[in-house]
């Protein structure tokens, strides 16, 4: 009903009656805090519900689920149900016959330090999750860190690419800018150069005009040369004149006046043509400006040379100047192909994950210490054992009350490995040196100790406790019925009558004279169990 399956080893398809195979239904009603809970169960049909105070609760939909939550519900498991509230000597060890692992198992059970157990081993599989996934991050960060020592070395190469790059650029630029200057002087010289020489070509263009002198100059010359050739004659006309008798002139007889007139005439003239032939002021000054001229000519010449040097050397200049300017506007817009930001992003990226993983890296350390600190506190050797060492002088005070109250006059202590010493007065006496009967007492003082100090401590509270023939091995009717009226004085004396119901299950105690509440009997009839019950000696059959 509780726990969804049964008490024993058998699969629950057991459970059902043979003979009509159908039909096993079971149901119970408890209270918690004043609130009513329903549970029944079915099988062949598969039946499951629960209520709460007449109200059907949400069932959900894994059976294991709902068998947790009605577990947190009741604050009791099926082991420890088996344990200490429903006990079998059918199916259940007495404890002192456990092994040391199972008696330690099963007191961590009862006083809720399982989950220590729980606790540590997720601890540790917590711990070799953390291990791997550690050791997968320092792989990861060794990763990352050898990637950012490349994407460093990359950016810091592109940079300086990028920086000679700029360094190039504007050197380029600087020459250009150089060149442009250059270009714009020398343009600039060159039209000055031409307008200062277009200016002195207009000056000079009236000063290289020689034809008038040359004439002027070759009239003089004639006139010289005449002259110089009448001289000549003259002297020679003059000279036979002195000497011949006759007129070299007109050949006529000389006389002496005659003479004397020709010679005074060709005297005056002779001196006429020496004055001309000597008189050369103005040839020299023909000469000096034919000489200026000729001068200003090659002057003339020389600057129309130079002006087309300079016109040349202007165009030139400013084909140079557009291509300069061309040049500089490309280089200007000029880009190194090689996008670094994109790889400081990248390097970005990286150093962001770097510090994440190595937050985390210090995180799971963290956790990791803590989980070994855990470790050691949830271990055997920590908390358990602390617990115990405060558990065990209760427990044995518990165990020696009970002990006491069924008349033994033997004392049991356990020590922190949960072994038993148990001594009659000096004498340390064996567990199985002890009657059934005895032993059946031990039992049951350990079980009421168990079932006592559970309740003080844990989140549960039963007031039923099921004994289940375990009295029957080994013991007559008669010592049942001792242990019984010892059970039922025990348990009236340590806890409220009312507050706890004993179901004593026995083949032996048919016709016992013991003053029972109540009286179950199981009546097999046509193949069926039948539930007599008599209350206060009133019978009645369910």
């Amino acid at each position: 009903m509780l726990f969804g399956k049964p008490y024993r080893s058998i699969k629950l398809g057991d459970l059902v009656n043979r003979f009509n195979g159908k039909d096993l239904e079971v149901q119970v009603e408890f209270e918690i805090d004043k609130d009513v809970y329903t549970i029944s169960r079915g099988y062949k049909p598969a039946k499951f519900a629960i209520t709460k105070n007449g109200q059907e609760l949400n069932i959900l939909s894994a059976k294991k689920l709902n068998q947790e939550e009605i577990d947190k519900l009741l604050g009791i498991n099926y082991i420890l149900f088996k344990n200490i509230v429903a006990v079998a000597s059918t199916y259940n060890k007495p404890f002192l016959m456990l092994s040391a692992g199972e008696r330690r198992t099963l007191v961590e059970t009862i006083f809720n330090i399982y989950v220590l157990a729980l606790m540590l081993k997720e601890v540790k599989s917590r711990t070799t999750i953390n291990k791997t996934q550690q050791k997968l991050n320092v792989s990861n960060l060794t990763g990352l860190n050898e990637q950012k020592t490349s994407a460093e070395k990359f950016v810091n190469d592109t940079a300086k690419i990028l920086q000679q790059f700029e360094i190039n650029k504007q050197n380029a630029l600087n020459k250009i800018i150089s060149d442009i200057s250059t270009a714009q002087s020398t343009i600039e010289r060159c039209n000055k150069h031409i307008s200062i020489a277009d200016r002195k070509l207009v000056e000079l263009q009236n000063k290289i005009d020689s034809t008038e002198a040359v004439n002027e100059l070759a009239e003089i010359n004639a006139k010289k040369n005449f002259a110089a050739g009448r001289i000549a004659e003259l002297d020679d006309n003059i000279a036979a004149m002195q000497v011949n008798t006759k007129c070299p002139i007109c050949n006529s007889d000389l006389t002496g006046e005659h003479a004397a007139a020709h010679i005074k005439e060709m005297q005056e003239e002779l001196y006429e043509q020496n004055a001309i032939f000597l008189d050369n002021s103005r040839k020299i000054e023909l000469e000096k400006l034919i000489a200026v001229i000729k001068k200003n000519k090659s002057l003339y010449d020389t600057i129309i040379l130079k002006k087309a040097e300079q016109v040349s050397l202007l165009n030139t200049s400013k084909i140079d100047l557009k291509n300069y300017e061309n040049e500089k506007v490309k280089t200007e817009a000029s880009v190194c192909d090689i996008d670094v930001q994109q790889y400081k992003d990248q390097l970005d990226s990286i150093n962001a994950r770097i510090t994440n993983l190595s937050t985390e890296i210090d995180n799971l350390d963290k956790k990791m210490k803590m989980d070994l600190m855990l470790s050691d506190i949830l271990s055997d050797d920590g908390i358990k054992t602390y617990f115990f060492e405060q558990l065990l002088p209760q427990l044995n005070c518990q165990v020696n009350k009970y002990i006491n109250a069924f008349g033994l006059q033997v004392t049991l202590e356990f020590d922190k490995s949960l072994e038993a010493k148990i001594q009659q007065g000096k004498y340390e006496c064996e567990y199985m040196g002890f009657s059934n009967g005895e032993r059946a007492r031990i039992d049951m003082a350990i079980l009421l100790s168990f079932f006592d100090i559970s309740r003080n401590i844990s989140n549960w509270s039963c007031n039923v406790l099921f004994i289940d023939e375990v009295m029957d091995n080994g013991v007559d009717s008669d010592g049942i019925e001792s242990f019984i009226s010892t059970l039922y004085n025990v348990v009236t004396g340590n806890l409220n009558k009312h507050d706890i119901g004993i179901y004593l299950i026995s083949h032996k105690l048919t016709n016992s004279d013991v003053a029972w509440d109540s009286v179950v009997d199981i009546v097999k009839t046509n193949r069926f169990s039948e539930l007599k019950v008599k209350n206060n000696n009133e019978s009645s059959t369910n």
